[in-house]
């Protein structure tokens, strides 16, 4: 790989306020806790065994450090930024990392300091000079996994040679969400495991789909009930499915009604404020018998919240979505709008999705 200087500090960071990237609807069913590893291997956090010639200049204290296993996971680090008091936030840190070949990135590790809701990995096939700013720029698919708030990603949840192909000369991403709900300024940093796949075998190439609905907004001290349908206009195969809300969540659920007239439950869960920022929730399917929306099948998602606050909520400080990792498939629902890939890519819809999920 070849790397090239840091620059020191932040940059463009005063027009910018997005929030959130899709995949850490991933990790909060994909990110798992800290502590004993496969087969009982030795802690994966324990920063006395994490090699030193890895770390960056300046870590946060309170940031876990997960610890690379092999020479296939290269551990990334973002900048330290200052979370304000009541700060929704996401940053970019275009990291010095360029792939230098074709490669097959799997799942992602990682972990955050406290504030963190997520970190996740994009790429960029234009380098930029490494910094951390607005998320710009970005026109490679969501990778797999990530990191999520409290939870500790260190051990894989999806299959092994499950992965998204990064092309040479890209430059890794990491997009990372803070929400800061305390009285302080907090330093954030994130890190992620970028986790190589061997060349040969039978890897399986990824995909993602973000459903989403917007418009609606929660009445101040009050209850919403929220729908919206998507039509699907291809066939689409699920090797994760999960829906996201943040802390004022009380359910959510997904049905999937065939074309043939049958509705099947998908997701039905009771939501915690717990649930947004930790591992949990969500279905794995195996790469053998995925789970399988096909051309023609309408997807409803309903979300229903309780707003204690004496303010409306809308989106993206609260959130309504379906979230999939697919095989080989790579789309967008928005307000009941399907688009390919191509598609958003070329209208900027993709980008602007995934800037606000």
């Amino acid at each position: 790989m070849t790397r090239s200087s840091r620059l020191a500090g932040l940059t463009g960071l005063g027009e910018f306020r997005l929030v959130a990237a899709a995949a850490i609807l991933a990790t909060t069913a994909c990110g798992s806790s800290g502590g004993k590893g496969p087969d009982g291997e030795k802690d994966t956090t324990d920063s006395k065994t994490f090699p030193k010639e890895m770390l960056p200049s300046k870590v946060v204290p309170d940031l876990p450090l997960v610890v690379p296993k092999t020479d296939l996971e290269v551990p990334l680090f973002t900048d330290i930024v200052d979370i304000e008091p009541g700060d929704d936030v996401t940053f970019c840190t275009f990291t010095d990392y360029i792939v230098d070949e074709p490669t097959i990135f799997g799942e992602t590790y990682g972990a955050q300091s406290p504030t963190g809701h997520h970190a996740i990995l994009q790429y960029a096939t234009t380098p930029q000079e490494p910094h951390t700013g607005p998320c710009k720029d970005m026109d490679g698919p969501i990778m797999l996994g990530g990191t999520g708030g409290k939870a500790i990603a260190d051990t894989p949840t999806l299959p092994e040679n499950y992965g998204v192909e990064v092309p040479a000369g890209a430059q890794l991403v990491i997009n990372h969400h803070w929400i800061n709900t305390t009285e302080d300024t907090v330093p954030g940093q994130s890190m992620v495991l970028a986790r190589k796949l061997a060349r040969g075998g039978n890897t399986v190439m990824a995909g993602s789909l973000p459903m989403l609905g917007l418009g609606w907004n929660i009445p101040a001290m009050g209850q919403l009930e929220y729908s919206t349908e998507c039509t699907y206009s291809e066939d689409v195969n699920y090797v994760l499915a999960l829906g996201h809300m943040h802390e004022w969540g009380e359910h959510i659920s997904i049905d999937v009604k065939r074309a043939s007239g049958e509705t099947e439950s998908l997701i039905n869960e009771d939501w915690t404020p717990e649930a947004a920022t930790t591992a949990g929730g969500g279905t794995i399917f195996s790469l053998d018998e995925p789970y399988v929306i096909n051309k023609g099948d309408t997807v409803r998602l309903t979300c229903k919240w309780e707003n204690d606050t004496a303010e409306p909520l809308g989106f993206p400080r609260e959130m309504c979505i379906f979230f999939g990792y697919t095989i080989d498939a790579n789309y967008f629902c928005a307000n009941g709008t399907w688009l390919s890939a191509d598609a958003a890519k070329a209208n900027g819809m993709g980008q602007e999705i995934i800037d606000h999920l």
